[in-house]
């Protein structure tokens, strides 16, 4: 709950707010779902994006993320990349001993990439 007039939350819904002392102002904070803020921030990487982040070629559908999938990394589009859907699944395979043809370039992007995104 959180009150309308000044935004003091609360979890329980009060009559009276204790910080502006507001009466009926108290309303349910309409919450979004991870997967939607998700989709929502690969929306908007494919708009910034055009290319994979792991060969650097036009395209790819899938999104990989650079740090994981928790907690807000999930949908924090600065860690969140376009993929070719072929390049995203060797990169993930590539522990077999069988480096992909791109993998030297995309480690050097990936330094210079995570360092300037991680400064902002």
């Amino acid at each position: 709950m959180k009150c309308s007039k000044c935004g003091y939350g609360s979890q329980l819904e009060l009559s009276k707010c204790p910080s502006c002392n507001s009466w009926g102002t108290f309303v349910k904070e309409k919450t979004i779902s991870k997967e939607a803020l998700y989709k929502q921030a690969c929306k908007e990487v494919d708009q910034e994006q055009t290319n994979c982040v792991f060969c650097n070629k036009t395209g790819g559908s899938d999104h990989h993320h650079l740090l994981g999938k928790v907690w807000k990394l999930y949908y924090d589009k600065r860690y969140i990349f376009r993929a070719h859907r072929q390049c995203h699944r060797e990169w993930h395979d590539h522990h077999s001993g069988n480096l992909p043809y791109w993998y030297n370039d995309f480690i050097n992007r990936m330094k210079k990439v995570t360092n300037k995104r991680l400064k902002s």
